[in-house]
């Protein structure tokens, strides 16, 4: 597949095909939570590629916007096609009815995250895909996070905050790599980042010399464990109106999906 096929740009062109095709920069910033300056550098990838194409509005010469090309149109498409096989792997352990109760319990996530969500993310239109609206949820919790007056932030940083504030403050960046799901060489180039800014600092562990461990600074705490709090919070409040037989029914059908993807 296309240099396009890796994640960031894809994402891109997932969400510029979701609204149609044509879109404004600002609605491409909001709706994938990256800074100015990464949108910029991605559509310029795409455009090189032939996948997209950027112009100034009519309407506000000052503001630019960018357009699908039916190149791309095919790549989210075989992208869509691919994620329907990935369902069909996820679900190969469950039973119909069970298919069905996590489609309702998960849709009924989606929706409690929705009201709590108070920037007002719109949800996708019609997500059948067990897949897509599991990573969806996800999105929508660090969007909360996300949009918690930190938009110095970008979304990685976020993450890694939330995770070194869940441990404590401290942890290896090898844990960190594990927890963002990302490559050894984004956490480095994050955790740089997040140093000059005065979040977090480094050093080698005292036992073994070739183990970096990221610590949160005072600046870093306060941040990291008030993300902390608004992401726990979103988690908690997703599953409001469960009972506990729902929730335990929900919780061992995620784990018999989770058998069906070890390797």
């Amino acid at each position: 597949m296309p240099e396009a096929s890796k994640k960031i740009e894809f994402v891109f062109l997932y969400e510029l095909y979701r609204v149609g095709g044509d879109c404004s920069f600002e609605q491409i910033i909001d709706s994938t939570y990256r800074h100015k300056s990464t949108i910029s550098n991605v559509i310029s990838r795409l455009e090189e590629e032939g996948l997209v194409i950027s112009y100034s509005d009519s309407n506000a010469k000052i503001k630019k916007r960018v357009k699908i090309l039916p190149k791309a149109e095919q790549i989210v498409k075989l992208g869509l096609d691919k994620s329907k096989d990935w369902t069909d792997i996820l679900v190969q352990n469950l039973n119909e009815e069970e298919k069905s109760r996590v489609m309702d319990y998960l849709h009924r996530i989606n929706k409690n995250l929705k009201n709590y969500d108070q920037n007002n993310y719109n949800p996708y239109p019609e997500i059948q895909s067990i897949s897509y609206l599991a990573s969806y949820i996800k999105k929508r919790i660090h969007h909360i996070a996300f949009c918690f007056d930190h938009r110095d932030l970008e979304l990685n940083q976020i993450y890694i905050l939330i995770h070194l504030a869940y441990c404590e403050g401290f942890c290896t960046y090898k844990e960190l790599e594990s927890a963002v799901t990302v490559a050894q060489s984004v956490i480095v180039r994050q955790m740089k980042k997040l140093t000059d800014a005065g979040y977090v600092y480094s050093r080698t562990d005292e036992k073994d010399h070739r183990v970096k461990i990221g610590i949160l600074t005072e600046k870093g705490s306060v941040v990291g464990e008030e993300l902390l709090r608004v992401y726990l919070e979103a988690e908690e409040l997703s599953i409001d109106g469960f009972s506990g037989e729902e929730y335990q029914d929900f919780i061992n059908i995620l784990e018999k999906i989770l058998e069906s993807i070890k390797i």
